[in-house]
């Protein structure tokens, strides 16, 4: 006898709740991890991560569950954050012999195209192209780039402080400090990876491209730590999935990506016009990267391939510097004293703002790096945990053994904020860096935990050009700027006074609101 369709309703209906029952039941009491605490729902659904990067909020609640549970919790089911100096270090300073990998949310970021460095889930895969990358970041390559940097850093100046008015006694109007950043460090990569600035700092053409990055970079950390990922990168790679869902973002990207394709045109012709004239070649990304080998193999990147790696040395890098300098103009012009201190050391060291380039002098300003270290400590560009997939075999982090396929990270802000190795964790005080001012063993253990460029073979390979570009841009214009907050502004504030930044992968910002005065010399 045949059941009705109502009944077979009822019946599937039963069996899904019998298997949902018998799964929520295994995850909270027989699951490798069941014994760790954490919150109850990301004890039994992935989408209680999947919530919270739709909400934005994914690295404060991961700080919310360190307060609250301890430095090792449950985050996902199959998921454990462990927010130690040892953990960090066993997870990513280890993972070239250890048997872990990224994880699979990786595979829907960044690139349809191609594999890029930050996306290579394989080792070996990444390995080959960090090899070919670190041509592009050696010493010497840095050295050629810093004179297009410093070009755009000086327009972006000129500009800060262009509608200075004496009815205002010599300051500007306020200026959004979160946007500001983001013109020139845009304008900044935009030169070293495509021959030419984006024009971000002096026309509104291509200032949306920001905007709609981090709308894309949202969208991709959701599906990313959502647990129908395998469905998403399958209609992402087959469908024209955003074209429809997101109209707005694809043609700001199809518009981002061709002016970055007819940018590389144009420096092919003018490469080859030098090339025949006899003129040196400029020393570019795009330069290094095509000359760049891997020593081991002896290849280098395909065009697919080095497009991938100028798209995401874009996406990254201006992210890296901009949230940064953000962050400085909101807890400086907020701490007068430091900012004093700050000025006092700057305008010291230098007698003209164009004296202001890497090298001996600006090495010895250890309180500006002091400042940009504080900045990365309070306001790294990645918040959240950065997942790891341990492999075949286990592995054991921190004394804890987990077992093949458990998912682990360390959350960066969350450890940044952790009392075990900062004091005051919630003050912005960058003399917690300087022996002068604080225990030398205080010192060496906050290092331990401190991680805005992640660690080891997959930390950031631009860690060096970020803090030449922060240390070139703030030391240029706290020498050359009075600056003050605008009356009543409080745009940027969020958890305790610190400055909010909102996760979604990378870190999205607003203000602070910045007024400028050219500073009298005397």
């Amino acid at each position: 006898m045949f059941l009705s369709i109502p009944n077979l309703a009822l019946a599937a209906l039963a069996t899904w709740v019998l298997c949902l029952f018998g799964l929520t039941f295994y995850r909270l009491t027989l699951h490798p991890l069941a014994k760790y605490p954490g919150p109850f729902l990301a004890k039994i659904t992935p989408l209680y991560d999947t919530y919270h990067c739709y909400l934005k909020d994914r690295h404060i609640d991961q700080y919310r569950c360190q307060k609250k549970y301890g430095n090792v919790y449950r985050y996902r089911p199959d998921y454990l954050v462990i927010n130690t100096a040892s953990g960090l270090k066993d997870l990513y300073t280890n993972a070239k012999t250890n048997p872990i990998k990224k994880n699979t949310q990786y595979r829907f970021l960044w690139d349809q195209g191609s594999v890029s460095t930050h996306s290579a889930i394989d080792k070996n895969v990444h390995a080959f192209k960090r090899r070919v990358l670190n041509y592009a970041f050696s010493e010497q390559a840095l050295r050629n780039l810093e004179p297009f940097m410093i070009e755009t850093i000086d327009r972006w100046l000129a500009l800060l402080g262009a509608d200075a008015s004496d009815e205002t006694k010599g300051w500007t109007k306020p200026k959004n400090m979160a946007n500001w950043a983001n013109y020139v460090t845009f304008d900044v990569l935009g030169d070293l990876c495509f021959g030419k600035p984006f024009g971000m700092l002096e026309s509104d053409k291509l200032r949306s491209v920001a905007q709609i990055m981090l709308i894309r970079a949202q969208m991709l950390n959701i599906i990313g730590n959502s647990p129908v990922l395998d469905l998403f990168k399958y209609i992402q790679e087959h469908t024209p999935f955003e074209k429809y869902v997101l109209p707005g973002t694809y043609r700001s990207m199809q518009h981002f990506r061709s002016f970055a394709g007819g940018a590389l045109k144009d420096r092919a012709v003018a490469a080859a016009e030098r090339e025949k004239s006899g003129q040196e070649p400029r020393k570019d990304f795009v330069h290094y990267l095509s000359q760049a080998r891997d020593p081991e193999s002896g290849e280098g990147y395909g065009q697919v391939e080095m497009l991938a790696e100028l798209r995401l040395l874009i996406v990254a890098g201006s992210d890296t510097s901009s949230a940064t300098m953000a962050a400085a103009f909101y807890y400086l012009t907020r701490n007068p004293a430091v900012l004093e201190k700050l000025q006092k050391e700057l305008r010291g060291t230098f007698d003209d703002v164009n004296n202001i380039v890497t090298g001996p002098k600006l090495s010895s300003c250890h309180y500006l790096r002091a400042v940009i270290d504080e900045c990365l400590r309070l306001a790294p560009p990645v918040g959240g945990s950065l997942g790891r997939e341990v492999m075949k075999g286990g592995m054991t982090v921190d004394g804890i053994p987990l077992p093949e396929g458990t998912n682990v990270g360390s959350s960066i802000l969350a450890l940044h904020m952790n009392e075990e190795y900062f004091t005051n964790p919630l003050t912005f005080m960058p003399e917690r860096w300087l022996p002068e001012y604080t225990n030398p063993e205080e010192i060496a253990v906050a290092k331990t935990a401190f991680c805005p460029f992640s660690l080891g073979n997959r930390g950031c390979v631009g860690k060096p050009m970020a803090y030449n570009e922060l240390s070139i841009a703030l030391g240029r214009v706290f020498w050359l700027y009075d600056v003050r907050l605008s009356k009543g502004d409080n745009t940027g504030e969020g958890l305790n006074g610190l400055y909010e930044t909102r996760d979604v992968f990378v870190v999205e910002r607003d203000g602070p609101m910045v007024e400028f005065r050219k500073h009298v010399q005397g």
